[in-house]
């Protein structure tokens, strides 16, 4: 008897349809969906608004750039010597958790903003979709900049800035801040996650091409490009080639509306 009961009760768990016992949880195919905002984080000494033009070049095509300043720079009512790389680490992170809301976000970085853009979007993989970057910072430091790295909280009382190859001022403790990021920045691309887009000026003097392409070529998921440009765009049309390289890049395969001019 009981083991008629049990085919029985076997035979009709069999006939009810599969999707009675379906759960909640997510296809291994399912993905967050895209959405058309790039968030743009700005070099060392830069600004946002230095890339307000490109913004009106990519909203053409649908895309929705998030402009802002890292603590210490711009319109930022800190001192550049009152924070140190992890605060602008944090500082991206949470731009990204706020614009992330309704789907992944892409990531622009320009030189040191480049290597912020590999950081901080590693360790987010299910709210950044693309990283593309132009003149990232990638470079070989001299042992002469390493001692003086070193030193810094000595020689800041006899030299307390330094001229970086743009030609601006900096604290000497920013420098050692950007050693250390630098060197973090190459440790994560070794195993980069993130689909990337590496772009680069074959004029670029302040990161020579021939020290990112070593550092950035065959990484994983990179793609290396030059461009006929220097570290910074130094005319509309170079911005719109970057634009042009933004668009066509995370347009066809990432699901984003940046698709087609306005």
């Amino acid at each position: 008897m009981n083991k008629a009961f049990t085919i029985i009760l076997a035979i009709i768990f069999f006939m009810i349809p599969s999707t009675v016992f379906s759960t909640t949880q997510l296809s291994p195919d399912t993905k967050r969906p895209v959405t058309n905002k790039i968030i743009l984080i700005h070099g060392l000494s830069g600004e946002s608004s230095g890339w307000i033009s490109m913004k009106d070049m990519l909203a053409e095509y649908g895309c929705e750039v998030v402009l802002f300043d890292l603590s210490g720079h711009g319109s930022s009512q800190q001192e550049l010597s009152d924070v140190s790389w992890k605060d602008w680490a944090r500082q991206v992170q949470e731009v990204i958790d706020t614009q992330s809301q309704d789907g992944k976000v892409s990531i622009f970085g320009h030189s040191m903003g480049g290597l912020l853009a590999y950081i901080v979007g590693n360790q987010d993989m299910d709210k950044v979709e693309n990283i593309v970057t132009f003149g990232a910072a990638f470079q070989n430091i001299s042992l002469k900049d390493k001692i003086i790295i070193y030193l810094s909280p000595i020689l800041k009382y006899i030299k307390p800035t330094y001229e970086i190859s743009s030609g601006h001022t900096i604290p000497l403790t920013t420098l050692r801040d950007f050693l250390y990021l630098n060197t973090s920045a190459k440790s994560v691309i070794k195993t980069n996650q993130i689909r990337s887009l590496a772009l680069h000026g074959r004029q670029d003097t302040s990161v020579p091409v021939d020290e990112a392409r070593f550092h950035l070529e065959g990484r994983p998921n990179i793609s290396f490009k030059v461009l006929e440009q220097s570290h910074y765009p130094s005319s509309e049309d170079d911005f719109r080639e970057i634009a042009d390289q933004i668009r066509n890049f995370i347009s066809p395969d990432s699901g984003t509306v940046c698709k087609e001019k306005l």
